[in-house]
């Protein structure tokens, strides 16, 4: 089944996006806005931004309205940040592995209903109860409350349609102490890989720290192993990390086929107030680059190696050719004489 999921942000403090609540009224079925707290750090803010105290405990508030004519069932989690493999932070995902750094998981600190029935032409809150551990946590604890309107189970023709699936998120950011921690960032596994079936390399990053680093900008150069030639290259200025997170930064391949050997990476991240330079070396396999390259699609196939070859062929051609002539030449004179 293919679907196309389009999140509508209300409030998503990290990726600074502003967009009108009343835009998207008319996709769905009902709206939700947060009931500010008075612990809130900056009350200008839509989403929770919370400064909180070890061991506290405390129920947050969000308000849903239904305007419709019959009742809605809403779907809710809490789901920790994560970024996601194009440099977003992203409050929707449930299931994905988490980052070695993460010591706090968000989700084990919330206690909330996962369904809730908004009644026709009505108004509810939502309540979602919330405990810091007894221990003081440093930088930031990061995540979002994702929304979304309970389907009816489509019949199996109707599944291979592609829908649009609406929901909103509220942004949650809670913190304990006031010092600001600075990110750190790493640069681990580089691998030949794809990429929607296109061929990429890509350089894993991770933030190390309970911080968002927000916007990064990263540049990244291929060169072989002891190359001075820049051989592929890509650079991207408006990219946002989650608080100990990782993410593949893909490097694309201009869809030319992968050919073994050794390469070196050369990558630059930096933010407003840092920057990371590394340089890493890897290998592509022969075995590797051939599974691969069968694999891609719209392959710009090098066929260098055939010109070379069939060059040398019809140039023996050409030189027996011209030999032949010779021979010939010298037999009718010699039969002539």
């Amino acid at each position: 089944m293919f679907k196309k999921y389009i999140i509508i942000l209300l409030s998503i403090p990290i990726i600074l996006l502003t967009l009108s609540h009343s835009v998207f009224a008319s996709e769905l079925n009902f709206s939700v806005s947060a009931v500010i707290p008075d612990n809130q750090v900056d009350k200008n803010q839509t989403y929770f931004d919370l400064h909180m105290e070890p061991n506290q405990e405390q129920t947050l508030e969000v308000t849903m309205r239904n305007d419709t004519k019959e009742a809605v069932i809403v779907e809710v989690d809490v789901n920790t940040a994560m970024t996601n493999n194009n440099g977003v932070i992203d409050y929707s995902q449930t299931d994905f592995e988490r980052d070695s750094t993460l010591e706090v998981d968000m989700v084990d600190l919330v206690d909330y209903e996962k369904e809730i029935t908004v009644k026709a032409n009505s108004s509810v809150t939502y309540p979602i109860k919330v405990k810091m551990p007894a221990e003081e946590v440093s930088g930031i604890l990061l995540g979002g409350i994702h929304f979304n309107e309970k389907q009816e189970e489509k019949p199996q023709e109707e599944k291979a349609q592609i829908e649009n699936k609406f929901a909103y998120v509220i942004g949650l950011k809670m913190e304990m102490n006031e010092p600001k921690v600075e990110p750190a960032l790493e640069l681990n596994e580089v691998k030949a890989t794809q990429i929607n079936y296109r061929n990429a390399v890509t350089a894993n990053i991770q933030n190390t720290e309970p911080t968002i680093v927000s916007p990064l900008e990263i540049e990244a150069k291929i060169f072989k192993e002891k190359g001075k030639k820049v051989l592929f290259t890509e650079a991207n200025d408006d990219m946002r990390m989650a608080p100990n997170s990782n993410f593949d930064y893909a490097i694309n391949w201009d869809n030319k086929e992968f050919k073994p050997g050794k390469y070196r990476l050369e990558l630059t991240a930096k933010n407003e107030d840092n920057e990371w330079e590394w340089e890493k070396f890897f290998t592509i396999e022969n075995d590797e680059a051939k599974k691969l390259n069968k694999e891609a699609v719209e392959l710009e196939k090098n066929y260098t190696m055939w010109y070379i070859i069939g060059g040398i062929i019809l140039l023996l051609i050409l030189l027996g050719f011209v030999y032949w002539l010779g021979t010939r030449k010298n037999r009718t004179k010699n039969e002539s004489d």
